[in-house]
């Protein structure tokens, strides 16, 4: 027995979804890649922090990192229950892909000994890269059934070390050979890379934005609800941190 028009529409729409929501691992794992793990720490030491200690430059660059954490650890509570309850997850995560998408690119034009602006920036990029993850993983539950969803959680997996690789691989190429793409030397090489991960993480984002969509919010009464108990779970959890044994 053929299936009906209305649930082949459904099935096309549900597989679009799936690689939609999945595509953004592809995108976010440039970042990963490229600048936490590749570049940026050796480029924060020999460039934005020229002459500086290497003493000085770790206690620099954990200071950015533990800041970051710091944001996203008081933000992700609150923000995450606020816009699970109004179902805006996707535009959520669109203002954070945006946030660390920006704040990457703004790194190629962080001058040389300008250690403070790189730190800043790469903060906020972290901060984006963190809290869009947050609501990428939130909108599986909009994404698949719950059988479905080890399954499509590991193709977001598959899909982002292929994408981070990829990107990765391509900048290394750069940075090893700028003559080949007609770059000046490695260090104008590594700022391409951090424009190039900025582009890739918007432009592989589109497919969510296009093919995931969110159920209908709730009423504004449990909008309300959902941000208030947040703040009030937050407040008490950190109440009791002093009374926990280390």
């Amino acid at each position: 027995m053929s299936k009906s028009p209305l649930a082949a529409t459904q099935n096309r729409d549900s597989r679009r979804a799936i690689w939609g929501w999945s595509m953004y691992d592809w995108a976010n794992s440039a970042f990963t890649t490229t600048v936490l793990a590749g570049f940026f720490p050796v480029f924060f030491r020999r460039v934005y922090n020229e002459g500086a200690p290497p003493v000085v430059v770790t206690s620099r660059l954990a200071m950015a990192s533990s800041l970051s954490i710091l944001v996203v650890v008081l933000m992700a509570p609150i923000l995450g229950a606020v816009f699970d309850a109004a179902a805006r997850r996707k535009w959520a995560l669109t203002v954070f892909m945006l946030l660390g998408s920006g704040a990457t690119a703004v790194l190629a034009t962080v001058g040389r000994g300008n250690w403070l602006s790189a730190a800043a920036f790469f903060a906020l990029a972290n901060v984006g890269f963190s809290m869009g993850n947050v609501f990428y993983d939130s909108l599986l539950l909009a994404v698949a059934a719950e059988s479905q969803r080890d399954r499509v959680s590991a193709l977001g997996y598959a899909l982002g070390y292929l994408g981070g690789g990829l990107l990765f691989l391509v900048n290394v190429v750069m940075v090893l050979n700028p003559a080949l793409f007609h770059i000046r030397d490695a260090d104008q090489a590594v700022r391409l890379s951090f424009l190039s991960v900025a582009l890739w993480w918007v432009v592989f984002t589109i497919p969510l934005q296009l093919w995931v969509r969110e159920p209908k919010a709730p009423s504004s009464a449990g909008f309300a609800r959902a941000a208030s108990g947040a703040i009030n779970e937050l407040g008490r959890t950190i109440r009791e941190l002093p009374k926990q044994r280390t």
